[in-house]
């Protein structure tokens, strides 16, 4: 009994010091967090361009990518971007700032992301900054940075960022184009999303209809990026007319997410129900020879 009174004032002090170290590590993140928002903004605001290409400033590169190979990623991606759109986009000028994961700020964003590959990316719609960080030497990389950068060509077509379509067609259409398109912006395949999608398809795992109207910056799991671009990549190979009257009505689209839903049924699945849609998409699925 005695052993017992003795202890109890030493338990509480150990549970009142674990509290104290949870307290401290809280504050500890979010200091570093603010402090690595400060020295962003600052990166951002005082750097001088090291070169501006089709409406995209690079600010800031530490990981020596070589700046033609950024330019054609650029160009491509917008050029892909607005052919399947067909008007004129904004014209603002985008930052771009591409780190080395050994960098402070490419290793927060590496950790943010929570990305495993030492390559992460992210694409803040409200200030136009496009961040990503990575080795060049990885191509993981390269994919990475024309995913954001296909975000950024679309936010032009768009007078708000709450007005973007849902996950489906904004992570769908960044992630065919992690692949350059070909001349005429018809997308190629991406071997590492179709290898992700055979894999969902042999399983019987597709779940398709929760995409069509989920909130476009909705945080979600690999298989439903690779869905979401096998949805997009046969859509504009099957049906190239109906995509691009999706994209266009999109524009004109409320925050509801319920419109886009019914967009969706009236730009594909006009013809037959989206359950035979999405039964054509697996057929095709299994069909596919990988690269």
């Amino acid at each position: 009994m005695n052993q017992r009174v003795t202890e109890t004032p030493r338990i509480k002090s150990v549970f009142v010091l674990f509290c104290l170290m949870l307290l401290l590590t809280g504050c500890q993140t979010k200091m570093a967090a603010r402090q690595a928002q400060h020295d962003l903004k600052t990166l951002a605001e005082t750097s001088e361009p090291i070169f501006e290409h089709d409406h995209v400033a690079l600010l800031h590169c530490g990981n020596l990518a070589d700046h033609q190979k950024i330019k054609d990623a650029i160009t491509q991606t917008q050029r892909a971007v607005d052919m399947w759109f067909g008007d004129t986009p904004r014209q603002y000028t985008s930052r771009l700032l591409i780190f080395s994961p050994d960098e402070p700020l490419g290793k927060r964003l590496v950790n943010e992301m929570r990305s495993t590959s030492h390559v992460a990316g992210n694409t803040e719609a409200r200030t136009h900054t496009i961040l990503i960080s990575g080795y060049p030497s990885q191509d993981s990389f390269w994919t990475t940075l024309r995913h954001e950068l296909t975000h950024d060509a679309m936010l032009r077509h768009y007078d708000n960022p709450d007005l973007l379509p849902p996950f489906w067609i904004t992570e769908g259409m960044a992630a065919v184009f992690e692949v350059p398109a070909f001349a005429d912006g018809k997308p190629d395949i991406n071997p590492g999303r179709l290898t992700r999608l055979k894999k969902i398809c042999d399983e019987n795992k597709f779940d398709f209809d929760p995409l069509i109207t989920r909130r476009s910056n909705t945080r979600s799991s690999a298989d439903d990026y690779a869905q979401a671009w096998g949805l997009t990549f046969f859509l504009m190979r099957q049906n190239s007319a109906g995509m691009r009257h999706y994209l266009a009505s999109s524009q004109t689209q409320s925050a509801d997410q319920s419109e886009h839903d019914k967009l969706f049924n009236s730009s594909f699945a006009r013809e037959s129900s989206r359950e035979n849609l999405f039964k054509q998409l697996k057929r095709w699925c299994e069909l596919q020879n990988m690269p």
